[in-house]
């Protein structure tokens, strides 16, 4: 795993020292070495890599007078805790191995602290509220945790707190740089699920939960590099207490160990998100023609056999069918590695995130019988992520989704365009003969480059329906009258075509009527040369043509006289 944030590598040192002479190696090896700091800051971690094995398993040595000691992360790997000392430029130096260039480290201007005790008051807080919400998560439905967590996180808080009893007043100063530097974010340990979807078959109206399992596993992959970032900086610490099991090294362990504990359980509660929620296309299930609108349901009767799913689908002429439909989905599993780069990132990140916490479990396994309050076994972190497939749902998804593939006879032109839930398909043909054919609908994943297609068998009507009624529907509503001229100059006109083929005219704001007069009309759909237009009581049939201009489906202006505009 890469070495990431490195500011939470091993913190344990001697912050403050006394001066010494210069000191000299007693190796005739010489090490070329990079020392790595974030912020270099007193109290933060820095990080020491030598250009080949040193194999010892501290150094002691010196920042200018001020002693260190450094411990080995690996045989060529050693971290230390950054001294209080003044801003400045500072060499490194180590009294067993000897350097090829100097090893010089910035100690950036800082904030001095003044008072301990706010500082360590604040860590405890957040040390109580990072264990009521173990608690309340690992009680909880959505993404729990093990329960055995939290008894164990409750003996590290004794132990920290014994310890720290013991402290003196110069040990808590170091202290407070340290953890001011190092803070328990519990803000990650929520019951709240981070999937909206993550238990609900479909999330208010239409979505495509592959898109929520690419932005979960980005996320996951986040929470395992800023877990698996502070495993050198726990490593080193169980070192130091192994070689000097004193209060001091005791708080700066259960320190390491809570930072690593809380974001290792908040990349568990999203694991178990991720393992959970299905968002791997498996295949289409439906294409569904038409949906229960009640237009289509009105006008069954006069369409001869508009269709519901189970059913061949007819196309009639230049009218547009609604198509909706549904996906299967599963669960993610560990052989999807490739699926998406995101799902990659965290399948790799979830198999080093058991490797990690297995490397942290044999350092704490080494020390805990020298903790004074921790008697519990560490809780290893297996998988959430399953090895098959242990659910499929079936989900309707939107309309940006999917897209239809070609259609078999060439004799067919269609057209399709996304609408609310699913998306219009309309066919025309030069011919008036009805055609059976088959049309190839498609599904186009977010997750993967990879389409998936189902053929649907369907019958093209080509003789001449009359959908004035469907024209009727369509056209009920509310309108305003644009370009009326009424007598005053801020007369405006508003209609409503209703169901009972009335209309209601509305005024306002005209001299020569009451403000809000009503009248009324009776309205209809008229059919000449296979166009529809809406007429009202008041059109003389012989002048429709100038009267009125021709409807387009569905219908959502018209012109008679005026503008009319829903």
């Amino acid at each position: 795993m890469k070495n990431y944030n490195l500011f939470f590598c091993l913190l344990i040192g001697v912050l403050l020292g006394c001066k010494k002479n210069d000191i000299t190696p007693s190796e005739s090896i010489k090490y070329n070495a990079t020392v790595e700091v974030i912020k270099g800051i007193p109290g933060e971690s820095a990080t020491i890599r030598f250009s080949q094995a040193v194999k010892k398993s501290s150094l002691k040595g010196t920042m200018n007078t001020t002693d260190i000691e450094v411990y080995a992360i690996n045989d060529s790997v050693y971290n230390f805790i950054l001294p209080v000392v003044p801003a400045g430029e500072y060499d490194i130096k180590f009294q067993d191995i000897s350097l090829l260039s100097k090893l010089n480290i910035s100690i950036k201007p800082y904030p001095i602290v003044t008072q301990a005790q706010p500082v360590i008051d604040s860590f405890s807080t957040a040390f109580s509220n990072a264990i009521d919400s173990l608690t309340k998560l690992s009680n909880s439905a959505i993404a729990p945790i093990d329960k055995a967590i939290v008894p164990l996180f409750k003996q590290f808080q004794e132990e920290f707190n014994t310890a720290y009893a013991s402290l003196t007043a110069n040990e808590k100063l170091k202290l407070a740089y340290f953890l001011r530097e190092h803070k328990i974010d519990y803000a990650g340990l929520t019951t709240k699920p981070i999937s909206p979807i993550y238990y609900n078959a479909q999330l208010g109206g239409y979505s495509d939960p592959s898109e929520e399992l690419i932005r979960l596993a980005k996320d996951y992959t986040t929470k395992v590099i800023l877990a698996a970032g502070s495993v050198p900086f726990l490593i080193g610490s169980t070192a130091a207490f192994a070689a000097f099991p004193n209060p001091y090294t005791t708080v700066i362990l259960i320190g390491s160990i809570t930072t690593y504990v809380v974001l290792r359980e908040a990349a568990i509660k999203r694991a178990e998100e991720l393992g959970k929620l299905n968002g791997v296309v498996e295949s289409i299930t439906d294409i569904i023609p038409n949906d229960s609108r009640s237009i289509q349901q009105t006008i069954r009767s006069q369409q001869s056999d508009i269709t519901n799913a189970s059913t061949i689908p007819e196309f009639s002429a230049g009218i547009p069918k609604f198509l909706k439909m549904r996906v299967e989905y599963r669960n993610l599993i560990k052989t999807d590695i490739g699926l998406h780069e995101n799902i990659t990132g965290a399948l790799k990140n979830d198999t080093d995130l058991e490797r990690e916490d297995k490397r942290v479990a044999d350092r704490f396994n080494q020390v805990k019988n020298a903790l004074k309050k921790v008697n519990l076994n560490w809780v290893l972190y297996t998988s959430r992520i399953p090895n098959t497939a242990i659910k499929k749902v079936s989900y309707t998804v939107p309309a940006s989704n999917i897209f239809i593939k070609s259609v078999s006879d060439n004799r067919l032109n269609y057209v399709a365009s996304p609408a609310d839930s699913g998306i219009n398909v309309k066919l025309n043909s030069t011919v008036t003969e009805n055609i059976n054919f088959n049309m190839v609908v498609g599904f186009k994943s977010n997750l993967i480059n990879k389409s998936f297609e189902k053929s649907l068998s369907a019958k093209y009507m080509g003789a001449v329906i009359d959908s004035t009624e469907l024209y009727r529907l369509s056209a009920i509503g509310k309108y305003t009258v644009t370009q009326h001229v009424g007598n005053g100059p801020n007369s405006k006109l508003f209609c409503e075509l209703k169901n009972n083929n009335e209309a209601l005219y509305t005024i306002f704001d005209d001299p020569s009527w009451p403000n809000g007069y009503v009248f009324r009309q009776n309205w209809t759909v008229r059919k000449i040369n296979n166009e529809y237009f809406i007429t009202t009581s008041w059109t003389n049939p012989g002048h429709i043509l100038s009267e009125a201009k021709k409807l387009t489906y569905p219908v959502t202006s018209f012109f008679y006289w005026n503008n009319y505009i829903k």
